[in-house]
Order: C-alpha cells, then sequence, then structure tokens
C-alpha cells in the first residue's frame, strides 16, 4: 500500500490518499495519526512507523484502521485524544478532515473578525472560529450585536 498525506496544516487543506484515492471521496476522515521513528543502535531497533486513519461513513459507523510493517502492533494502536472507552460519535466532529468550509460559517467568521477588529474588541483568530459550530458562531454574532443581515 503507498500512502500520501498532504496538507497545508489546515483542516480544509488536509487530504490522505491510500493507493492513490482520497480516503474522504469515501468517508468523512476525522483523525489522521502518523508516527515515524528511526532505526537506533543504542536499542537495536529497526524503526517503526504507522498510520491510523479514524473515519465515518454515511451512516454514522466509526471505522479505525492502523497501519504498520509490524501489523500485530498496528491492531494495539489509538490515535491521541481517542480511547476505547469514549464514545466517538460522527455529530462530536464539527469540520472533517479535507471538507471545504461552507459559506455560512466563513460569512459569520468574517463579520465576527471585522466587528472585532473594527471595535477594537479582543477576538479569536479565523482557524478557532471556524472550528466551532455554526450555531455557537450566530450566538457570538448576536452577543457582539451583529445583525443577521449584516452576517
Amino acid at each position: 500500500m503507498k500512502f500520501l498525506i498532504d496538507t497545508d496544516l489546515t483542516t480544509e487543506g488536509t487530504k490522505i490518499s491510500v493507493d492513490g484515492k482520497n480516503v474522504a471521496d469515501e468517508r468523512k476522515v476525522a483523525s489522521v495519526s502518523f508516527f515515524a521513528d528511526a532505526p537506533n543502535k543504542k536499542y537495536q531497533e529497526d524503526g517503526y512507523i504507522s498510520l491510523s486513519v479514524t473515519s465515518f461513513d454515511d451512516e454514522g459507523n466509526m471505522k479505525r484502521e492502523s497501519f504498520s510493517k509490524r501489523a500485530e502492533e498496528a491492531q494495539n494502536i489509538v490515535p491521541m485524544g481517542l480511547q476505547d472507552e469514549i464514545k466517538f460519535d460522527k455529530d462530536d466532529v464539527i469540520r472533517f478532515i479535507g471538507d471545504s468550509i461552507d459559506t455560512e460559517k466563513k460569512t459569520l467568521v468574517d463579520s465576527i473578525i471585522e466587528h472585532c477588529s473594527t471595535n477594537k474588541i479582543a477576538c479569536p483568530d479565523s482557524e478557532i472560529l471556524l472550528n466551532r459550530s455554526t450555531d455557537s458562531l450566530r450566538d457570538k454574532a448576536n452577543d457582539l450585536g451583529i445583525a443577521s443581515a449584516d452576517a
């Protein structure tokens, strides 16, 4: 198998391909974890590389796949922040990896940032705001007194 991770370090600008196929074309990607450890003479290890992908299908079923040259070790990999005892649902994810930002959300974020800048109000940067739900952004706009026609 050949894996390709292409990223500009943003959620929407990150894509993962397996054997030339974009994983996001088939399912919603929630997490990609990559680990690489070089060979080490001190411990006589030959190095280790692993890749884990957590995704959801259209019905909301979670799928966690782990890949490594050492298949027996890959079975026990759990991406950081996820534990098997924790229930992780499709609805918990605000925006999936590789998904573009919807226009309404971008408009709300731009309006909030412009309002805060104009009125010299402290405001998180756009990436932090984009990770909030649309309802949360609407509430923030209302709290700032931004009319829905302006946002």
